[in-house]
């Protein structure tokens, strides 16, 4: 942060529940910091075959970056043994990059610490073996270009791994044995992730976790008991992206065990009317929440309204099932961001229309594709902490509505309040 203060690292995307999510340097900070960095010989950067072919490994390298063309890595023939970092750019962007001598690249890196791979499209159905023999690697990223749908038992061998990140084009099962990693801490894949259970996993008592896994992205399973099962594995997550796997009734799950998640987004797949019964329960600590194709009915909307810590709620195509959600009062204590996009309910109205005790945090209200509401709460109207309402891309009922708010928080003394309609 004090980087940032000073202006030395700009801030390109905030993150709604605060700080920062994507930052950039400017480019004469960036050649100052890629000089220093080979001066010190804390980092190398080579770029093209000019620079691969002449270059020689000083002593004790520790860290390359690499970019470059899959013709000029390969006549490079770079020997450095010796590295603990090594990160790859391909430098003809789109291209596949084959990369047909592997085993031999992963064979001769074998003291890696850092592998990352994830720029460039490597022609891979399956692991490739011979990533196994990184005993000491602790981050590890790949992209392939052909769908690599599982991945073996036994990447378990790599027993100090902390990060795995995976961009595969199809969902891609993990084995079992990645419950014994038990120093990960995130994982993050592409599409959907599977994890498999071995038999032996439907006894409580048996159940192993991942106590140090911080995030884990786009897991699919089933809301109910064995998808339940699974999350009681990771105790102690903070970011988790679930994405349900659809094609049941019924979604029944309880996820309050996860006593230090702060951020949940929740999809899948979901037909109107096809839910039966939905009970779902969420940790108290939640401060941000994403829902799409959950089909939750809008009379159980206080399940989310009653969240004592929410900060940040997004509702998505089809997340809420029927057309009027009634507020209830005293609900969302400490909301400051609220989204909706594409969902079709008609009337968004309070209990107690009179009532103050709605959204007393309240600071941005984005609402995207929105063609049906034709009310909505009056509360908006005297909530004095909103500080912007975005509309985009809804129908002309939707924006004479906001007009209305507009309006009224002006006549308040709310002369702040900045309204951006875009068609």
């Amino acid at each position: 942060m004090d980087l940032i203060h000073r202006n030395l690292v700009m801030v390109s995307e905030n993150r709604s529940i605060g700080g920062g999510k994507t930052c950039y340097i400017h480019d004469l900070i960036l050649e100052f910091c890629k000089t220093l960095a080979k001066e010190k010989n804390f980092l190398q950067i080579l770029r093209g075959y000019d620079e691969l072919s002449i270059f020689n490994e000083p002593p004790n390298l520790h860290r390359l970056s690499i970019c470059c063309s899959e013709e000029d890595f390969i006549k490079s023939k770079l020997f450095c043994p010796d590295l603990d970092t090594l990160l790859f750019f391909n430098a003809t962007r789109g291209d596949k990059f084959g990369m047909l001598n592997i085993s031999s690249f992963f064979s001769i890196y074998k003291r890696l610490k850092v592998l990352n791979l994830e720029d460039i499209n490597l022609m891979l159905k399956e692991l490739p073996a011979e990533v196994e023999s990184l005993l000491c690697l602790r981050y590890l990223a790949l992209r392939t270009a052909q769908p690599m749908e599982f991945i073996p038992p036994s990447i378990a061998k790599l027993s100090h791994l902390e990060t795995f990140r995976l961009n595969s084009c199809t969902t891609v099962s993990l084995p079992d044995s990645i419950w014994n990693m038990k120093k990960l801490r995130h994982v993050h894949v592409q599409r959907n992730c599977i994890i498999l259970l071995s038999s032996s996993d439907n006894v409580v008592e048996n159940l192993s976790t991942l106590p140090d896994l911080d995030t884990l992205s786009n897991l699919c399973l089933y809301l109910d008991q064995e998808g339940e099962n699974i999350l009681r594995r990771i105790p102690n997550v903070h970011q988790l992206q679930i994405f349900n796997c659809g094609g049941r009734n019924r979604v029944c799950c309880n996820m309050s065990r996860l006593e230090c998640l702060e951020s949940l987004t929740l999809g899948g797949k979901y037909f109107s009317g096809s839910r039966e019964h939905v009970e779902l329960s969420f940790p108290m600590n939640l401060k941000e929440l994403s829902l799409s194709n959950l089909g939750l009915p809008c009379r159980k909307m206080s399940l989310i309204e009653q969240l004592p810590n929410l900060e940040v709620l997004r509702l998505r195509e089809q997340s809420m099932d029927g057309q009027k959600w009634e507020l209830m009062e005293g609900g969302f204590p400490k909301l400051r961001v609220l989204t909706l996009e594409y969902v079709k309910i008609v009337e968004w109205i309070e209990t107690d229309p009179d009532s103050d005790d709605y959204f007393p945090c309240l600071q941005q209200l984005k609402l995207q594709s929105i063609s049906n509401l034709e009310m909505m709460p009056a509360c908006l109207q005297r909530i004095s902490t909103l500080e912007t309402i975005n509309v985009s891309s809804c129908g002309e009922g939707v924006k004479s509505l906001v007009r209305e708010i507009e309006e009224a928080q002006e006549y308040n003394g709310n002369e702040n309040l900045k309204v951006i309609i875009i068609d």
